[in-house]
Formats: structure tokens, C-alpha cells, sequence
């Protein structure tokens, strides 16, 4: 089975990640160079990183960052095991609307989700993008991309429909 490989930390800026979001430049494993931050959310961030394992082209993809915040070790413990089973879960699904995981490790107190780029904008950036309402057409076939990618989750052989990001 899979197992999360423990890193040390290998940020080239040195700065202490425990203080904040991972800034431009810092690489992860000597190949995820980040670029920016996508989001930020309670427990995790994402950021826009290269695959620098493909120098000679810009290969993008996503860096999913989880922070493990209790000291306890049975709680860090439970924390990894739940990461590597989200990881291998994730690893499984094959649907347009779900990004592919490319890899999986831990640095100290946090996880790392090497992702597929999915290029676009989420509905935010959408909303104040148009500043004007959604025609009811395009909710409509969102709503029917979701229900798609939602019937696909549920049919799947171990439940992944709990706090999964879904990009239709």
C-alpha cells in the first residue's frame, strides 16, 4: 500500500512554515516550486506550484497544504493515517470533473496533495467578474455537472463525498 514519505524541510527561503502560507519560490521536495497562493480555508491551502522534475517545460499543478495542528502524537498519528487514506481514495477516482493526485508526502506538522491544475475560477471570482445574475441556463448545467460528478462519488467503492472540492 501506499505510505506518506516524512521530509525534512527542505523550504529554500527558510522560512518557518508553522508562522504562515508558503510564499512564492519556496520549493517542496526539491521539485514543486510555488508559485501563488489559490485559496486558503480552516484547515488547508492551496497553492499554484511548477513540476520542476519537467524543466524544459512549465508543467503546473496544484499543491493541496493540510496542517496537522495538535502536538499529541496519537492525534498526529490519526491525522497521517486519515491523510493517506484521503490520498489513496483520491488516488482512485477517474472523472473529468475531479483532479487526478500525482503524489503525496508530509513535511513536519503538514501534509502535501500534489494535484492536477485545473485552470479556471471559482464562483467568486465568477460572481465579481459578471457583476450581474447568473442566466438560469448556465446554473442549470452546473447543477447537472454536479449532480454528475455527485452520482459518480456516490457509486464509488469507499465514500469520498465528505469535504471533497469538486471542479465542475
Amino acid at each position: 500500500g501506499l505510505t506518506t514519505r516524512n521530509l525534512p524541510d527542505e523550504s529554500s527561503s527558510g522560512q518557518d512554515r508553522r508562522q504562515g502560507l508558503l510564499q512564492a519560490g519556496v520549493m517542496l521536495q526539491g521539485r514543486y516550486q510555488i508559485l501563488d497562493t489559490l485559496g486558503v480555508g480552516g484547515f488547508s491551502s492551496v497553492y499554484r506550484a511548477r513540476d520542476m522534475h519537467f524543466p524544459t517545460v512549465t508543467r503546473l499543478c496544484a499543491v493541496k497544504e493540510m496542517v496537522h495542528m495538535n502536538r499529541d502524537p496519537k492525534v498526529q498519528e490519526l491525522a497521517t493515517y486519515s491523510f493517506e487514506r484521503e490520498a489513496s481514495i483520491l488516488a482512485t477516482l477517474d472523472h473529468p470533473a475531479v483532479p487526478d493526485v500525482y503524489d503525496y508526502f508530509t513535511e513536519e506538522d503538514r501534509g502535501y496533495l500534489i494535484l492536477e491544475y485545473i485552470h479556471g475560477s471559482d464562483l467568486e471570482a465568477y460572481m465579481s467578474e459578471n457583476n450581474a445574475l447568473i442566466p438560469a441556463e448556465t446554473v442549470v448545467d452546473w447543477a447537472l455537472q454536479l449532480c454528475d460528478v455527485l452520482e459518480y462519488l456516490h457509486k464509488h467503492k469507499k465514500c469520498v463525498v465528505n469535504q471533497r472540492e469538486v471542479h465542475a
